[in-house]
């Protein structure tokens, strides 16, 4: 067997609604007008994996946006098995239902499922996480009874972290000594929609790994964007970045300009840490109770936690004191939720053991005037983005569009 696909690493808003929504239906659209496979004349949806479609859309919605068990008739296998999805029709999202529903008049047999999963951020990378293994499962799924089916991703907000991450394992897989996949053949996954990727690198073109990321996925001649530019900031996640292996050029990642989920400036320190933090603390229940003694005491625990590794990262560099990395650098790069601790080495060991207090003194004027200067500097346009409300904007239940709480489904 090889090697087993990486373990998971680690968010549109109103502007981009009207016109990129229906720049991604068009997209998928043509995706699945794209296909070789035979055009069939039942399209009626059913919540059975043995009943095959020349494609589906796995569909993943933001923050609550959700199909629930016991409340959605959820997708089966032939012995019963019930999985993590509903089909679309009897679940709706206002936000993703313009993408997957575009190819339904594209003249091909076409499904699509929406995933479960949490949904929620009060263990947000658990969440995620679990959003990933669904829509992985659902894939396998479908893809054992019809190993011809076609898939699209098709992911937003909290759930574009899903797909984006769901896409990467895929597309960086390595095959098995019989040339089969652990999850499912890259080849047969047709496109990726992220919209509002909290993973984006700066100014990265809405497509990805194309060969023109600023004009149009590759394999098609339509220009879907014009220009050479996008929105100049990065996503708030940028640990979650990488490339898409195999599916590189079949990915669609639209970001809005001023998004703050996917359109961060640079400087911005404080929000980046607060970021960091957020991850890792129970945010739905803090939204909803205030500062009460659970929710302090959750957010005590957190910060005492990253607090320590700041302390343990200084300590295995040895020599800190002289060099030019801030204390806010520190914690920022600790509070990633995909960080590390390092262990220090001997180097640094021996270097901690040499410097006496006395001797470390001799750097702290530069040192604390590295501080200032630093934490000026980084911190150049946090006033302006806070000032902004970008709470509001990325999380507000009215707002705030791309961890938005749409409406409750019961």
């Amino acid at each position: 067997m090889a090697e087993q696909t990486a373990s998971h690493r680690r968010r549109i808003a109103a502007g981009l609604a009207a016109p990129a929504v229906l720049g991604v239906a068009a997209l998928v659209a043509v995706a699945v007008t794209g296909t070789d496979t035979p055009v069939r004349t039942d399209t009626a949806l059913v919540a059975m994996t043995n009943e095959c479609h020349d494609m589906v859309s796995i569909a993943i919605g933001g923050r609550t946006d959700t199909p629930r068990t016991g409340q959605h008739a959820m997708l089966t296998t032939p012995d019963g098995t019930t999985l993590p999805a509903a089909m679309s029709g009897d679940y709706n999202s206002p936000w993703v239902d313009p993408v997957v529903n575009a190819p339904r008049d594209a003249g091909k047999d076409y499904a699509a499922f929406y995933v479960e999963y949490p949904a929620h951020m009060a263990t947000y990378e658990d969440a995620v996480e679990t959003g990933v293994d669904n829509a992985q499962t659902v894939m396998k799924a479908i893809r054992a009874e019809c190993p011809n089916t076609q898939f699209a991703i098709v992911g937003y907000s909290e759930g574009a972290d899903v797909a984006r991450r769901a896409a990467m394992e895929i597309g960086n897989q390595k095959p098995n000594e019989d040339g089969s996949y652990d999850i499912v053949d890259p080849n047969y996954v047709v496109g990726v929609v992220i919209l509002a990727d909290a993973g984006r690198t700066a100014g990265e073109g809405p497509f990805p790994g194309a060969q023109d990321p600023f004009r149009n996925p590759d394999g098609y001649d339509r220009p879907y964007q014009s220009g050479n530019t996008s929105a100049d900031g990065s996503g708030i996640a940028t640990d979650t970045s990488g490339g898409f292996g195999a599916l590189d050029g079949r990915i669609a990642s639209f970001c809005s300009e001023g998004d703050f989920t996917c359109d961060a400036p640079e400087n911005i320190a404080l929000l980046q840490l607060a970021s960091n933090v957020g991850r890792q603390l129970n945010i739905d229940r803090m939204q909803d109770e205030g500062l009460t003694l659970a929710t302090g005491q959750d957010l005590a625990v957190t910060i005492g936690r990253v607090a320590m590794l700041a302390f343990a990262d200084i300590q295995a560099q040895g020599n800190w004191m002289q060099t030019d990395q801030t204390f806010l650098d520190v914690l920022i790069k600790v509070s990633d939720p995909s960080y590390t601790p390092t262990q220090p080495t001997d180097v640094a060991a021996d270097t901690e053991l040499q410097l006496s207090a006395a001797e470390n003194l001799v750097y702290l004027p530069t040192k604390v005037r590295n501080e200032i200067i630093g934490f000026i500097a980084d911190n150049a346009n946090t006033i302006p983005v806070a000032l902004s409300d970008p709470y509001q904007q990325t999380l507000g239940e009215v707002s705030g569009l791309p961890f938005a709480a749409s409406a409750s489904r019961q």
